[in-house]
């Protein structure tokens, strides 16, 4: 039976729902192993929860843009090989450490806890041990990243025993390239965290929230074209957070202008914080307007506390709410489709906030971390040492 596990992290950011469930998955079964140490790539603000919740890790410096992973749109010259060669030689020393590391713990399964590094995984072929790929994200569709040598990649995956995904859609992709055992876990989210019992919509002023890294592919440009098609009445009742961390400057930049020229009341772009929950707490309606959301922490976050989440139709999202049920959807990529269900909400604010308490009951039942934790051990255990 496999009791000792080592978690790979593939960085140190708290800005993305991947370290967040990855904190929580190992605080759920460090009472179901008798060993667990997480390998992190760099200093950062996952090792600061590592500490909290006193599990052992060891930093171990790697380097994997250029080396595993490319941005979709790097071009293929002299310095990117050069930088390709350079790293290749460098995360060889990583690979290095992580053996000792593994060793010294005696570990009998790796855990890949995202697609986005590489070395443990090599470790692990080394030592003849059990690997285990979480995929939480599609790459190329939502963070616009594509591995860097494909072939290579796709056969280091392929010496999985298995891989979890976050979504069907997420494994709906890579079923067509890996050959190894593929199976659909939802992400879960800490109920004591966001769950909050609350009245929604019946304040004058109704809020509005998007959180998530400010780029592109997040959608809050969509958001703010949806706020203007609204009639005047209606836009002068709303008023709109975007919080999130800025990834692309000139995106942001872009969204402030455009406040500016269409004169949007009570639209702010706030940016980062460390207290989402504050913000969650505060909003009648969360809208999730990413291109294609490989699960969608921040739609069952929306859930869980208590506010109406108005998603894409597309992703992971789609998986998470249904549809006039316990969320409401829109057709990815039409700002006048998310207007139209603003506009609804406005004209059905006691269905609405029953759709709402829907979707909070639904997502204690199915997207909880503790469930999560449950369905990942059950796949450890069909594992023999």
């Amino acid at each position: 039976m496999i009791k000792r596990v080592a978690f790979i992290a593939s960085s140190s950011d708290m800005s993305s729902g991947a370290n967040w469930s990855l904190v929580k998955l190992v605080v759920n079964l460090r009472d179901k192993l008798d060993q667990i140490i997480v390998i992190i790539p760099e200093h950062g603000a996952l090792e600061e929860h590592l500490k909290k919740e006193r599990i052992k890790y060891y930093l171990v410096p790697q380097n994997n843009i250029n080396c595993w992973y490319s941005l979709i749109d790097q071009k293929n010259d002299f310095m990117t090989f050069f930088k390709y060669i350079f790293k290749l030689l460098l995360n060889r020393r990583a690979i290095h450490s992580i053996v000792t590391i593994l060793k010294t713990n005696h570990i009998q399964l790796v855990h890949m806890n995202t697609l986005t590094s590489y070395a443990g995984a090599v470790a692990a072929n080394k030592l003849k041990l059990r690997l285990v790929w979480h995929i939480r994200e599609f790459m190329e569709e939502d963070i616009g990243i594509k591995f860097t040598r494909p072939q290579k990649a796709i056969a280091l995956l392929n010496t999985s025993v298995r891989v979890i995904c976050i979504s069907k859609a997420v494994a709906e992709k890579y079923t067509r390239i890996i050959n190894v055992p593929v199976d659909v876990v939802y992400n879960g989210v800490n109920e004591n965290d966001y769950y909050t019992s609350r009245g929604i919509l019946d304040n004058k002023l109704i809020s509005v929230l998007i959180s998530g890294r400010i780029t592109p592919s997040k959608g809050q440009y969509e958001l703010l074209q949806a706020l203007n098609s609204l009639p005047t009445e209606i836009q002068d009742r709303i008023e709109c957070k975007i919080v999130g961390k800025v990834e692309n400057k000139a995106y942001a930049e872009r969204l402030n202008n455009f406040i500016k020229d269409t004169n949007l009341k009570h639209v702010e772009v706030i940016g980062p914080t460390d207290n989402i929950k504050k913000y969650l707490k505060q909003s009648d309606i969360i809208c999730v307007c990413s291109k294609r959301e490989a699960f969608g922490r921040a739609t069952v976050e929306g859930m869980l506390s208590g506010a109406l989440v108005i998603g894409s139709n597309s992703g992971g999202t789609r998986e998470i709410i249904k549809d006039m049920q316990t969320g409401l959807l829109y057709n990815t990529g039409d700002p006048n489709s998310l207007a139209d269900r603003i506009e609804w909400v406005f004209s059905n604010k006691k269905s609405a906030a029953i759709i709402a308490r829907a979707g909070q009951l639904d997502a204690l039942a199915r997207f909880t971390d503790v469930n999560n934790a449950k369905e990942i051990y059950q796949r450890y255990l069909t594992l023999t040492n």
